[in-house]
């Protein structure tokens, strides 16, 4: 039986995905302390071949543009990257504060199950809103549609 280039090359990839499977933390071992014994070298090869590795990153983009994008779908469910959409959307919004007081902020924003100020449960996330003043961009509450939306609450307080 002659094989074709195509399946010899399918053979030779498959054979490489059963050892890496076999081999996975030997294999992750070994890449992590070559890294880290040949940094200068892995630094001069990527500024050489700047040019080259763009290129092949672009032709993957292109070629793997489904499966790349399936990934993408899926990181956007994890609790990490709703996190991090939430912080990008106070920094928009002019919410600003020292980088890790968005971390801290965030717990405490999650947590928060009532407004601040009339005390009433939030209906849903989208009832739960940052107030902070837009002259300065200082966090000042946790606040429900309503109370953010008027200012009858600083009467209040």
């Amino acid at each position: 039986m002659v094989l074709t280039e195509i399946e010899k090359k399918e053979r030779k990839r498959e054979r490489s995905r059963k050892h890496y499977l076999a081999n996975k933390e030997k294999i992750i071992e070994r890449t992590k302390q070559y890294k880290i014994e040949n940094k200068e070298l892995i630094k001069q090869y990527r500024i050489e071949n700047k040019e080259k590795m763009k290129a092949y990153s672009k032709q993957y983009r292109i070629e793997n543009k489904e499966k790349l994008d399936e990934q993408k779908k899926q990181y956007l469910k994890t609790p990490q990257a709703k996190k991090m959409q939430l912080i990008s959307s106070w920094k928009y919004k002019g919410l600003i504060l020292p980088l890790p007081w968005y971390s801290i902020l965030y717990d405490y924003y999650i947590k928060t199950d009532r407004c601040e100020v009339c005390n009433n449960l939030f209906k849903s996330n989208r009832d739960r809103h940052m107030d902070h003043c837009h002259e300065t961009g200082e966090f000042r509450w946790i606040l429900c549609c309503r109370c953010n939306v008027h200012d009858c609450w600083k009467k209040r307080i």
